[in-house]
């Protein structure tokens, strides 16, 4: 023989560039699955610390509710969740806990016989969103909104019930306010 070395079948795994071609594979496989992990741990996390906040309702009252020679704060007793508990099921309103952006949505029924059906709602003192229907049909009818808006910590939403104004429920909960955080800001 001439002298030079004879190759080793299996080159010592001193670092990933002595690794065989599958082998290096399983390694980079090996670095991503670590490398998500992590990642989610970190999610996992962030998502836990993140304000959870969310409620859903209905009146509950069963039967014609007004009309009112005044406007009155409607109280939703009916409580399908309310997450963080920041809807007030004694005064029916809802206080922001964070600084963020929260969709609110309602729907409001009653049966019109020369009356006007509606709901406004409000943040703090401020209308923000009405709707409503007049009829004098005899027939049962709906009406929904939705809106989104920034709140402040402590500021408040609540819905009312215009003057002169009626709505209608009974066991098919057919008035309903919702409210949740979007995501803080």
């Amino acid at each position: 023989m001439s002298g030079a070395a004879l190759p080793r079948p299996f080159p010592l795994l001193l670092s990933s560039n002595h690794v065989p071609p599958p082998g290096r594979e399983l390694l980079v496989l090996a670095r991503q699955w670590s490398d998500r992990n992590v990642k989610v741990e970190r999610l996992q996390k962030e998502n836990a610390e993140r304000p959870k906040v969310a409620f859903s309702t209905s009146f509950g009252k069963t039967g014609q509710h007004g009309p009112f020679h005044t406007a009155s704060t409607v109280v939703f007793q009916n409580i399908f969740s309310n997450t963080g508990n920041h809807y007030n099921q004694a005064t029916g309103v809802f206080t922001a806990p964070v600084r963020g952006a929260y969709y609110f949505g309602f729907t409001i029924g009653a049966y019109l016989h020369s009356t006007v059906m509606g709901l406004t709602l409000f943040k703090n003192e401020q209308q923000i969103i009405h709707t409503g229907e007049w009829g004098n049909h005899g027939q049962f009818r709906y009406a929904s909104n939705t809106v989104i808006l920034q709140l402040e910590v402590g500021d408040v939403v609540f819905m009312q019930l215009p003057a002169n104004y009626r709505m209608f429920d009974d066991l098919h909960h057919r008035n309903t306010f919702t409210g949740f955080l979007l995501y803080p800001v």
